[in-house]
């Protein structure tokens, strides 16, 4: 009798025990779950937070860049349909920048141009038989870019003896460093000189 009380003593006490470590067992994988949680909620809270900078760097980005595109556009007319037509002054450093002649800007769709134009040295100067002609078709490309297909001729009494000096072919003409004209950018004139040939605004 007293064999089986014995035994079903330690049967309770090793169930007791056994309870007790499931428990202990049970409060650590609790307590893991807990941290778990913990680091995950930092994660995600991190991630919210990089996020917002991430949205904050572009909005001031995208702001810095418009500020830029305006501040470099401001002195740029916008782009329109035949806005180009009419008179422009035309120049060649030869004769000068103070007397300009004159080209004109014929619309014919599509944003392009037929153009005619001219420029004589004064009658009072030295290079009073001087002269530049631009003749030919020009595309507005962009408020900053024309493309010249066509001739440009000039005369200066000391580059090749007076001797016109002729270009013939398709030329782009640039606007650079918000100037208000556009100059040609093949720029190799007669006896190795550099010509300035500019269409103002």
């Amino acid at each position: 009798m007293k064999n089986k009380n014995l035994q079903f003593l330690i049967f309770w006490i090793f169930l007791l025990i056994m309870a007790a470590c499931s428990n202990a067992n049970l409060e650590k994988e609790l307590e893991l779950k807990e941290r778990e949680i913990e680091l995950l909620k930092k994660e995600l809270d991190l991630k919210n937070k990089q996020s917002q900078i991430d949205s904050l760097s572009i909005n001031i980005q995208e702001k810095t860049n418009s500020q830029i595109e305006n501040k470099t556009n401001k002195n740029i007319p916008e782009i329109s349909e035949g806005r180009l037509a009419g008179k422009h002054n035309l120049t060649i450093q030869w004769i000068g920048w103070d007397k300009p002649g004159e080209i004109m800007f014929n619309f014919i769709g599509n944003d392009e141009y037929e153009v005619e134009g001219f420029q004589k040295g004064s009658k009072s100067e030295e290079c009073s038989e001087c002269y530049l002609k631009v003749k030919g078709r020009i595309i507005e490309i962009n408020p900053k870019e024309l493309r010249f297909t066509g001739k440009i001729e000039s005369s200066i009494y000391y580059i090749q003896g007076g001797e016109p000096c002729i270009k013939e072919g398709t030329f782009s003409f640039l606007s650079t460093k918000n100037r208000k004209y556009w100059r040609c950018q093949n720029m190799e004139g007669c006896d190795g000189v550099t010509d300035y040939v500019d269409i103002y605004f």
